[in-house]
């Protein structure tokens, strides 16, 4: 059985956040009240919208809980704006962007936690990375933990980066296992 909406504590601080910025909002520029402000408070009342869907739901939770962690990064984007035009105080800054940023940590634990339940109960494979290559690190039973080279795109054996880290090779010389 789903938690009360309204305990979790993604929920809670959503709604801290809305509330407290819904004190600040006087304080703002009436060009920024009637346009970012609107935005972002519409955007934080959506959230905790779908906060409650996202609970309650079990079919679309791992999709309503990667558009909240989209929402949270427009929210990060509103408060980093309304900081540099100067119509928030460094502190009432500072307590938004670290709000949305608990916010963010937990939707993304909560996502982990969805994906993995979505897994688990039916039965599917993971999904593949974005860019369609299998994952090196445990692929195969047995098989090696191997790094992908992020500039190359290719597997790097544990000696080429243990080798690599004690400074022996040089950038262009690679060690293929």
């Amino acid at each position: 059985m789903n938690a009360l909406y309204s305990n979790l504590p993604v929920y809670r601080d959503c709604y801290v956040v809305a509330l407290e910025f819904a004190k600040a909002r006087g304080s703002l520029s009436r060009d920024t009240r009637y346009t970012i402000a609107q935005d972002l408070s519409r955007t934080l009342v959506d959230m905790m919208v779908t906060i409650y869907r996202a609970n309650s739901s079990r079919s679309d939770k791992v999709r309503l809980i990667a558009e909240l962690r989209r929402d949270a990064v427009e929210i990060q984007i509103y408060f980093r704006l309304l900081s540099d035009m100067h119509q928030l105080g460094v502190q009432k800054a500072a307590f938004f962007m670290e709000k949305v940023a608990s916010i963010g940590k937990q939707l993304a634990a909560w996502h982990k936690s969805a994906v993995k339940g979505s897994r688990t109960s039916n039965g599917a494979e993971p999904p593949s990375p974005a860019d369609g290559r299998p994952e090196c690190a445990g692929s195969r039973p047995g098989a090696a933990s191997h790094k992908v080279n992020p500039i190359r795109g290719r597997a790097v054996s544990p000696l080429t980066v243990a080798t690599a880290a004690k400074g022996d090779l040089t950038e262009n010389t690679e060690v293929t296992p």
